[in-house]
């Protein structure tokens, strides 16, 4: 799990006093907001040669592709990162150090438009946390990690330092979770044992919805071009939860089940994108 492996070195320092590391861009449409939290695996490998090209070049946020395709949906889309890879606890920058300050931000920028929340493992955790205090339409939550104390403490030794801090606070979101009405979607591996264990801590809150994938790999759920359609969904998702009726499906099915008709033009796509991917790397 060296992805999650915190970065301490003077660049990530720099950027995070130096940087706003959020960014705010207006689209076409009317009255909703989507705000994407980047993952712990914003660079790989966790290097500062990776930093350095990724962020400190690159200013990379996570989610920029597929929001491409919402500006047409969206009337403000924002992107967050956490260069430390701390779950957001040292929150985004020198002036917002948690994630309560990273959350008032974002509550000033959205200005009472409706909320969506999208994010990755460490990106979903605070997805659901900011979600569910912004009080968002709905939460997009990919394989979040929901207790930091299960957080593998040889990996995580900065995270493991801010455990008897003010920061405890933050560490377990599952009490967040069962007090909210907040609509949350929830995808996870099913053969991957941390992403169960996070899951399982809030299996019994009335306002989650679960999918759960033919997969051991974390972060692995959907196929990259069903995001754009599930994002556009509203309450037809809870439709589609029960539709699977708790069944552990393949992505490939999971796209059938939520796109119709549109699925197989989309499967097409996404092995053509696969298959440019293999060109590239080689």
């Amino acid at each position: 799990m060296t992805q999650y492996t915190a970065l301490e070195t003077a660049p990530v320092t720099e950027i995070y006093r130096s940087r706003p590391n959020y960014k705010v861009i207006n689209g076409k449409g009317k009255g909703i907001a989507y705000i994407f939290f980047s993952g712990n695996g914003l660079y790989f490998p966790n290097t500062e040669e990776a930093f350095q090209k990724t962020v400190i070049e690159g200013d990379r946020f996570e989610w920029e592709n597929i929001a491409k395709s919402l500006t047409g949906t969206a009337e403000k889309i924002i992107f967050v990162r956490d260069v430390y890879k701390r779950w957001y606890l040292s929150g985004i920058n020198a002036s917002l150090t948690d994630p309560d300050a990273v959350t008032e931000l974002l509550r000033g920028i959205c200005n009472g438009l409706s909320v969506i929340t999208a994010g990755n493992s460490a990106g979903a955790y605070m997805a659901i946390y900011a979600g569910i205090r912004l009080g968002a339409t709905r939460v997009y939550a990919f394989n979040p990690q929901i207790s930091l104390h299960l957080v593998n403490p040889d990996d995580q030794t900065a995270v493991v330092r801010l455990k008897n801090t003010e920061k405890q606070k933050y560490f377990d979101i599952a009490p967040t979770v069962f007090g909210s009405d907040v609509p949350v979607y929830l995808f996870y591996a099913a053969k991957n044992r941390d992403d169960v264990r996070h899951a399982s801590l809030i299996r019994e809150a009335k306002n989650v919805r679960f999918f759960a994938f033919d997969e051991k790999i974390h972060g692995k759920t959907v196929l990259s071009v069903n995001y754009v359609p599930l994002l556009k969904r509203g309450d037809s998702l809870d439709r589609l939860c029960r539709k699977l009726n708790g069944k552990i499906v393949s992505a490939r099915t999971f796209l059938f089940a939520s796109t119709g008709l549109c699925g197989g033009w989309l499967y097409v796509k996404s092995l053509i994108l696969r298959g440019i991917g293999k060109l590239r790397k080689r």
